[in-house]
């Protein structure tokens, strides 16, 4: 297995803009946030995501698209460990932007703003996201500050096939966001990161990944944990980010996972991880929740024990191989708001919006869809 199948970069470069107009690549920016309750949040904004439904197949059919082309903004709400608002809307390559002044982003009515100040972190997003079905919107503020991550020993400081940069330490982050008559309210430890590449997803070498970020009370404890194509044993990556921004790196670690489990969607994972260090456990690390449940990704709310301390987080479990298969493509396209002038599944509301009345949203959706038929 390569080592430059996933690298992590220094956070004081930046991400480069030629990925932008490189075919097959993508760059995206990650939040979450999550608290002891199970309230918390998942924001992603990007150019390319590889998940969006055709992207990865038009990359093995040999027509990668540029990332300018595919711009989109995904949020995800969870309430007690439970999936309460969720979002994914693509928008016209003209309808966002990336300011060449620094980390600062526009999709569609959607600000954000990265930044670092006096050896902290600070982001800023304000939300104002349609739902498809009804006239209310999601709007409201997501606030961000924690320590600034430091350039470490191992960053790399050039380009790299998978460039994967932890932008901070331990943090907090307050949440203020409405929909009609739901508010979404609520403070958690937050967690801050990007990711960039140059060649498609399914093409980096791994058959598999399961990651997850951990909040203690004086650090942020990150783990990689990647299968090679082909077989073998997995790389195993650790980060521990202290309250000052200092990480310190694992390498050589080893793995062991257990309690496998099929989501709804087919997709099998492994609920618990525990990494060692020589013979010693450095991390325990268990899904408490799991709040997205697809094809080839999962999303899952996180419970870990590190030197006799217990933390809470999130974690994901992706199979690049598995996304965007065409036989699922179809049922992936019915939770993407594509942009303003295709045309959107009509099932979109089903997927889209506050949890509550989603079924009302589809039969207004519906009879709007045949209004609009029968003008013509």
């Amino acid at each position: 297995m390569s080592d430059d199948m996933i690298t992590i970069s220094s956070p004081e470069r930046a991400l480069s803009r030629d990925l932008l107009g490189t075919p097959g690549g993508f760059a995206w920016w990650y939040l979450d946030m999550v608290n002891e309750e199970g309230d918390g949040l998942v924001a992603i904004w990007s150019f390319g995501l590889p998940f969006l439904p055709g992207l990865a197949g038009a990359a093995r059919r040999g027509s990668p698209v540029v990332p300018s082309a595919r711009p989109s903004f995904n949020l995800s709400i969870y309430r007690g460990g439970e999936p309460v608002w969720y979002a994914l809307r693509e928008y016209e390559e003209h309808e966002a932007w990336w300011s060449k002044e620094g980390d600062r982003w526009g999709f569609g009515s959607n600000k954000f703003m990265s930044r670092r100040v006096a050896g902290r972190q600070e982001l800023e997003i304000s939300v104002d996201l349609d739902v498809p079905g009804s006239r209310d919107r999601l709007v409201g503020e997501i606030l961000v500050g924690g320590a600034a991550r430091r350039a470490s020993a191992g960053d790399v400081q050039g380009d790299s096939a998978h460039d994967w940069t932890p932008l901070m330490g331990p943090a907090m982050g307050r949440a203020e966001l409405r929909c009609g008559p739901e508010r979404y309210a609520f403070d958690a430890r937050a967690y801050h990161d990007r990711n960039g590449g140059e060649r498609p997803l399914h093409e980096l070498g791994f058959d598999r990944w399961h990651w997850g970020r951990l909040a203690f009370g004086d650090r942020e404890v990150v783990y990689y944990v990647l299968w090679p194509e082909g077989g073998g044993e997995p790389m195993c990556l650790g980060l521990e980010i202290d309250e000052h921004g200092e990480t310190t790196r694992l390498d050589g670690l080893t793995a062991r996972v257990s309690e496998e489990t099929r989501g709804r969607a087919g997709l099998r994972h492994e609920r618990r991880i525990e990494l060692f260090q020589g013979g010693t456990r450095w991390l325990d690390a268990r899904w408490r929740a799991v709040v997205d449940d697809g094809f080839f990704y999962m999303r899952g709310q996180l419970e870990g024990e590190q030197r006799g301390e217990r933390a809470v987080g999130v974690a994901e479990y992706v199979e690049p191989h598995r996304v965007d298969r065409r036989r699922h493509r179809p049922l992936v396209q019915m939770a993407v708001k594509r942009p303003r002038d295709a045309e959107d599944s009509i099932w979109l509301p089903l997927f889209t919006g506050p949890r509550n009345g989603r079924v009302e949203r589809l039969a207004a959706h519906v009879i709007k869809k045949a209004t609009k038929r029968l003008r013509r």
